[in-house]
């Protein structure tokens, strides 16, 4: 078995906050839940239908902590987010509400002064 590195872990560790996307809509990212570090389950001979996905909390990488993501997320820190569209075609109602929750205040010029209609996020709950 090959070893793994500890400075993935480490380095994921430091973060405050995780934030995972995905859009719902989405053909470039196969399966779009890989967004999630989902995947596909392996096909066997008695599958008839499309592969199943398998969640993030149920993958080797994650059961094993083999970046740090498991002990990330017991912290509270992963948020995973669906945006609406395709692949990386993010609209203002899903990147405002990420911006201002994570990244501090939405700072863009309007012609409007009143404060932008923020809707709240499309948070999964696992």
């Amino acid at each position: 078995m090959r070893e793994r590195n500890t400075t993935y872990a480490k380095n994921l560790g430091t973060l405050e906050n995780f934030v995972m996307v995905l859009f719902n809509e989405d053909q470039t990212v196969i399966p779009k839940e890989s967004s999630w570090f989902g995947s596909y389950s392996i096909p066997t001979e008695e599958d008839d239908g499309p592969p199943a996905i398998v969640h993030m909390k149920q993958q080797p990488l994650y059961k094993e902590d083999w970046i740090g993501l498991r002990k990330l997320d017991e912290e509270d820190k992963v948020f995973l987010v669906v945006c609406q569209g395709q692949h990386m075609q993010i609209s203002d109602e899903c990147w405002r509400p990420i911006v201002k929750r994570w990244a501090g205040s939405v700072d863009i010029e309007q012609s409007d002064t009143r404060a932008p209609e923020i809707p709240p996020l499309l948070l999964q709950d696992w």
